[in-house]
């Protein structure tokens, strides 16, 4: 998990009333905000984890690898044998990342475990390392050039990589700040666009990321959680772009599905299994959640490692 909660959730709330009443609904349904917008985010955590604790929004984090060699060869964890990482004398010049990775901004390797002595490693074919896969976005695994001088230590915490992290940085611009927002603490700020931002959006301002919580009757004034997804809270001049984050059509899709079911479970009282001992027994909604999560089993396929490395 990341040090720090997640705020993207795959679908906001007008989205998910459009898709639960489809024609029907007029913008006027105010009833439940609270409840569907915790069903959305708890959807969109049972999808991040269901494809390997990825996130599909960005997230800024420095993560830690462990590289195994020396004593470390005797640890009883998995060896992955088929991504280059050697638990002999000799040193992993491959390492394959726990999380989608979209861009590394400083990787950092230690001599050991002591994490005294260190070496800054520069991208690029002609410089010290480059992420695969080369054509695409995520990276998903870190190898070092074939003429570097440097080399990665062995040891605890010896390689550190600081990054965007997630499956895509992609998002749209929605309008502006009509205002300067002067406070980092502030949660209240004021937009130029009516009606095109919903609670349950998260939204980026100059490089801080913020979670759309709640929105006025006039649609101007957002209330929102500051410095999210490992950004940090900052002040911003008035007129300042607003970027609407994306995700995937199937994810978002896949996203109100879930929370279509558990908010139909939730509000009309349906029974969680059908049949009798005499009968096939099917578990509904856990049924349903399951094959609507199947549908993006193509994303668990970048997952090329749950953890730490040896």
């Amino acid at each position: 998990m990341t040090a720090f909660h997640v705020y993207h959730s795959y679908a906001d709330l007008d989205t998910f009333r459009a898709y639960l009443a489809g024609s029907a609904y007029s913008g006027g349904w105010s009833a439940d905000s609270d409840v569907m917008l915790k069903i959305l985010e708890h959807a969109s955590r049972m999808i991040d984890d269901y494809v390997g604790d990825g996130t599909f929004g960005p997230t800024v984090e420095t993560r830690l690898y462990d590289l195994g060699s020396g004593d470390l060869r005797y640890d009883p964890r998995y060896y992955m044998r088929d991504v280059g990482i050697a638990t002999s004398e000799y040193r992993a010049a491959v390492v394959p990342l726990d999380r989608w990775l979209i861009s590394a901004t400083t990787v950092t390797a230690y001599a050991d475990s002591a994490r005294t002595t260190s070496e800054t490693l520069t991208s690029g074919l002609s410089n010290d390392y480059i992420l695969e896969p080369y054509n695409n976005i995520p990276k998903f695994r870190l190898k070092l050039t074939e003429n570097t001088t440097k080399a990665l230590g062995a040891g605890q915490q010896v390689l550190s990589i600081a990054g965007t992290w997630g499956w895509e940085e992609r998002s749209h611009t929605n309008g502006a700040l009509d205002g300067a927002v002067s406070s980092t603490t502030s949660t209240s700020i004021v937009v130029t666009l009516v009606g095109t931002l919903a609670p349950g959006v998260t939204i980026k301002v100059d490089s801080e990321q913020m979670y759309v919580t709640a929105v006025s009757s006039n649609n101007k004034t957002l209330t929102v959680i500051r410095g999210v997804n490992g950004t940090t809270a900052a002040t911003h001049l008035t007129a300042t772009t607003i970027y609407h984050i994306e995700y995937p059509n199937d994810v978002q899709i896949a996203c109100m599905e879930i929370a279509r079911t558990q908010y139909r479970d939730r509000d009309m009282g349906i029974v969680e299994t059908v049949g009798t001992t005499e009968q096939n027994i099917t578990t509904r909604s856990a049924k349903q959640i399951s094959e609507t999560l199947s549908t993006l089993n193509h994303y668990r396929t970048y997952m090329h490692a749950g953890g730490l490395v040896f």
